[in-house]
């Protein structure tokens, strides 16, 4: 994982093994016109690769980030620059993190249709099997 790497080394984590992380590779290009302009280029999500590479131009911006308060706030871009953002240690999802239908949710009506998942078994089924969202939830499905 070259990037992940000579970003880590940028940062001076050069014991940081990045080896063994799993990663993807995208490139997302949303153009806008007169006429979608406001319109959402991705829904709000979380990431939960090591990092990412944003380059938005002067005229549209649309990253937001979480602030200590809770709230999304607007990331100002600055001219002929790249936002790199790193997810992992403090600011990543707790591997220990469950996955689990809230229980008022969950009658005889509407029952669970997952039994109860730590987040890193989900992420690891997903990675390292290359498998998409609804194939590598198949193993946590409940039998009732």
């Amino acid at each position: 994982m070259t990037i992940g790497h000579k970003l880590g080394e940028g940062l001076g984590l050069t014991d940081v093994s990045f080896e063994k992380w799993p990663s993807h590779f995208r490139v997302n290009k949303h153009t806008f016109t007169p006429e979608n302009i406001g319109s959402d280029g991705l829904r709000s999500h979380t990431k939960n690769i090591c990092h990412t590479i944003l380059h938005e131009d002067e005229k549209f911006g649309g990253l937001e980030g979480m602030q200590r308060s809770g709230k999304l706030g607007q990331v100002e871009p600055c001219p002929r620059t790249i936002i790199v953002t790193l997810i992992r240690g403090p600011f990543s999802r707790s591997k220990e993190e469950v996955v689990e239908a809230p229980s008022e949710l969950v009658t005889s009506d509407n029952p669970r249709h997952y039994a109860p998942f730590k987040f890193e078994d989900y992420w690891k089924s997903k990675m390292y099997k290359c498998l998409d969202g609804g194939q590598a939830l198949n193993p946590f499905r409940s039998e009732s």
